[in-house]
């Protein structure tokens, strides 16, 4: 056979393939393969066509062979991982394409495989990290872009960086799933108005997307108007549609009708929902069991959401990071900015949204959100030894991003209660504010919700239990060191608010307001886990809410000390 006549017999094959005649397609890719029996490419499109017609089994084996052959090539190591997850082998599948992208980190359809299976398991950050490092070399693949904007959602980082959705949508301006994606990101950003406009662009290009409905419903819970979004998604089907029920659920739970929600939960089939769909929604099932008494079943619902995670938590790593940073001395810049930003730090929902929340409120106070710069720093710089030499760039890059006409900004990124060392080397004037809380409330709390895998130690009771002395530990090195961190009590806020602001009013040096006192009828929308309650007055059933849950708690009852 000619190599002319060869390129033809596969172009037919590839158009046969194309159209779905498989049988036909298949002859014609076999009797190309036994006039070259190495060829890889034609082995592996044999595999593609036996997956395409749902063979998996026989794909497996094309695409096995393939891997002998090439000495396992990451690109078939990825074409067994796809295989593996469309026969619901996730884990494999996961284990497969990090194997295939560590190999070859550079191979766009390598990496942009392996960003869907961290995708599929909530694991944003990891899946931007990947595709930011490969598509440098085609910054214009649209698969790779598409999923570069759908991980930037899912990274846990707040604000959502923009720029990339934005791209994408200058790439593909009439692609709905793109607006929907930039709506989610202004929505988690607290741009409410802005959501809702690129969520209607999306629904204007496709009426029936159920991301964009469903998100659009999200932002209408969000701005207090849930009878709004049940009549949004009133007509929508939800039978298989993880999304849509969720919104549902959430908006009929809103309003305290606490058995339509769970009965929405029930119908749903979770056998074909994604890892991260499937905990979103036992999450949601076991909140809604709680609110109505059932604390055995609530916990055995998070305890199944909570075994979906991809990866344990590597405790050994941060402690060592811990004692790391205890070992390191800081020094303070000396030209160092006069600025005073507030830091707002403490563990995992301890209170630091709440606090953020009211101290929004004051005529004198912008708050920021969760400000990742402090994280950047920490992995741009040889951490933590650049303590020991602070740069004045840090301060300015600082303060560009979170420029503001109000005396006082805040950042309430929770877990730079490990960077207080280089805060206070870069603001030596900032205020740091610890939010301390029962450590039982605490777990139950993350326990009961969902959290990115940079955080899975919140989803394990002994994890957990290791992280949080370790947390215990170098807030007791940092009040060795600075004297002026204030602390804050979690329990004083839900049940003695005035006076417990007024004493930190003092220490700020503004005068209070009563504004703070009604700081749920605040515009300002919190965009975390916490958004129920920062709408609400305040209220103290939170504290001692483990005693519900106490059997399942023994094993932390020595961290309350």
């Amino acid at each position: 056979m000619s190599q002319q006549s060869g390129k033809m017999l596969a172009q037919k094959a590839s158009k046969l393939h194309s159209a779905g005649k498989f049988a036909q397609a298949e002859k014609i890719y076999k009797r190309l393969l036994k006039a070259n029996p190495n060829d890889l490419t034609l082995i592996r499109v044999l595999g593609m066509l036996e997956r395409d017609r749902k063979n998996l089994s026989a794909a497996l084996n094309w695409f096995e062979l393939a891997k002998q052959l090439s000495g396992n090539h990451p690109t078939f190591l990825a074409e067994i991982a796809l295989t593996k997850l469309n026969q619901g082998k996730l884990d494999e599948a996961y284990a497969l394409s990090a194997e295939a992208n560590k190999a070859n980190p550079k191979d766009l359809d390598v990496a942009t495989f392996y960003a869907k299976v961290c995708l599929a398991y909530g694991q944003g950050s990891k899946a931007m990290h990947v595709l930011e490092d490969a598509i440098e070399s085609n910054p214009t693949h649209h698969d790779a872009m598409r999923l570069l904007a759908s991980s930037a959602v899912q990274s846990g980082i707040i604000p959502v960086p923009l720029e990339r959705i934005q791209q994408f949508i200058r790439m593909r301006p009439n692609d709905a799933a793109a607006h929907t994606t930039l709506g989610i990101a202004q929505r988690l950003n607290g741009n409410q108005e802005l959501a809702i406009e690129s969520l209607d662009r999306a629904l204007a290009i496709d009426p029936a997307n159920q991301e964009a409905l469903a998100s659009k419903a999200e932002v209408l819970i969000s701005l207090g108007r849930p009878k709004e979004a049940l009549e949004l998604l009133k007509s929508t089907d939800h039978q298989n549609s993880a999304v849509v029920t969720l919104a549902l659920a959430r908006g009929h739970r809103v309003q305290g009708d606490y058995q339509n929600a769970i009965e929405l939960i029930k119908r749903l089939d979770t056998n074909k929902l994604s890892p991260k769909h499937h905990q979103s929604i036992l999450k949601e099932y076991g909140r809604l069991l709680d609110q109505i008494g059932s604390y055995e079943e609530a916990w055995e619902r998070w305890t199944e959401a909570n075994a979906l995670r991809a990866n344990s938590y590597d405790v050994t790593k941060h402690q060592k990071q811990v004692q790391s940073i205890i070992d390191t001395p800081c020094k303070k810049y000396e030209q160092s900015s006069s600025s005073k930003p507030i830091f707002i730090v403490g563990m995992y929902r301890s209170g630091t949204t709440l606090l953020e929340q009211i101290l929004s409120s004051h005529s004198q106070i912008d708050a920021k959100g969760e400000v990742d710069l402090f994280l950047r720093f920490v992995h741009e710089l040889n951490y933590p030894d650049c303590c020991t030499e602070p740069n004045s760039d840090w301060s300015s890059r600082y303060l560009e991003r979170t420029e503001s006409s109000a005396t006082f900004t805040t950042d309430k990124m929770p877990m730079n209660y490990l960077h207080i060392g280089l805060i206070k080397s870069v603001f030596p004037n900032a205020t740091v504010i610890h939010i301390t809380r029962n450590p039982l409330d605490t777990f139950v709390s993350c326990f009961s919700n969902s959290f990115t895998s940079t955080h899975g130690y919140t989803q394990d009771l002994n994890e957990f239990r290791l992280v949080y002395k370790e947390y215990q530990r170098i807030m007791s090195h940092w009040h060795n060191i600075f004297d002026d961190i204030f602390e804050v009590p979690y329990e004083s806020l839900a049940t003695n608010l005035e006076p417990t602001l007024r004493n930190l009013f003092e220490v700020l040096d503004i005068p209070f307001e009563d504004e703070c006192i009604r700081f749920f009828e605040s515009e300002r929308i919190a965009q975390t886990p916490s958004i129920d309650q920062v709408r609400k007055p305040i209220y103290s059933s939170s504290v001692g809410r483990w005693e519900n849950y106490e059997k399942f708690l023994s094993d932390l009852t020595d961290l309350q000390r």
